[in-house]
């Protein structure tokens, strides 16, 4: 698992940018500051308006910048953000902001089941949750599982593709069937992700995208034969999972991202190695528990 920067309490760097030779310390950008502060410069915790300030960092060239993360990521007790600098292309079928959306956040909240009794509405309640955290705007997605995130980078051929994934599945489903008819009982797990192409993408290769992710993540869950019902053969996902695809805001997208394209397959490769090391980490907490 990778380090985490916090939400709250005082800033700390997540990660040293190696930039044109020089280190700069960048520090999430949790809360979009109007002005950045300068490097040193670090707003403290009691700052309200601007909980969070960034460092700035010098310009990158196109080379350099397809080594430095898409977006940061940060995380609190109940929270997980991953934030882009600038305004990205998203589709998705989260439940506050779903379809084809331009957003710079995307937000992970842990809920728990007694959260969402059946008269509650879960799209507004995500949205009020987010909204008193300061992140309306966000693409909002729940789970009352863990919030361990598993992430991956390639790059290739001057694209990068990069999956942030947390994963669990106690409420796991085959397709085509439903155990939860069983009553299982356990705590409600999800599988949702966030992947990201650095090259912009038309609206058909943002769909076709978003379905060759979902399919290595299925691939990558498969391949553990994980059963929860013990000889219904191995589960493919959950009934609450969720998956984010971005690009940039660009001319002249991409027509295609399938698995005959370079973009279609560094994006399958990153999904299928974080998915799988997402799936071991929840595999090996799960033998823990029973032992």
């Amino acid at each position: 698992m990778f380090p985490l920067a916090p939400l709250c309490g005082e800033p700390s760097p997540r990660e040293l940018l190696n930039i044109e030779g020089k280190l700069v310390k960048a520090v999430c950008p949790f809360y979009f500051a109007e002005q950045a502060c300068a490097p040193g410069q670090i707003s403290g915790p009691g700052d309200v308006a601007r909980p969070f300030s960034f460092w700035t960092v010098p310009p990158m060239d196109p080379s350099q910048q397809l080594h430095q993360p898409a977006f940061t990521v940060c995380s609190e007790p109940g929270w997980l953000v991953a934030a882009f600098d600038r305004p990205q292309r998203l589709l998705s079928w989260s439940i506050n902001r779903p379809g084809f959306q331009q957003a710079r956040r995307v937000a992970w909240t842990q809920v728990r089941d007694s959260d969402l009794p059946v008269e509650v509405d879960a799209a507004e309640f995500l949205a009020a949750r987010l909204l008193k955290k300061g992140l309306g705007d966000a693409i909002g997605l729940m789970t009352s599982g863990e919030l361990n995130a598993e992430r991956e980078a390639i790059v290739s051929g001057g694209v990068r593709a990069e999956c942030l994934v947390t994963l669990g599945l106690s409420n796991a489903e085959r397709v085509g069937q439903r155990f939860t008819a069983l009553a299982l009982p356990q705590r409600t797990g999800t599988i949702n992700m966030l992947c990201h192409v650095s090259t912009p993408l038309s609206d058909a290769a943002l769909i076709e995208a978003i379905s060759l992710a979902t399919q290595a993540r299925t691939v990558a869950i498969l391949d553990f034969g994980y059963e929860r019902v013990l000889g219904a053969g191995a589960v493919t996902g959950t009934g609450t999972d969720c998956v984010v695809i971005g690009c940039p805001v660009g001319s002249l997208p991409a027509r295609f991202a399938g698995m005959h394209t370079l973009v279609g397959e560094i994006l399958g490769a990153a999904v299928l190695q974080a998915t799988r090391r997402a799936m071991r980490q929840w595999l090996d907490r799960q033998g823990a528990a029973a032992s």
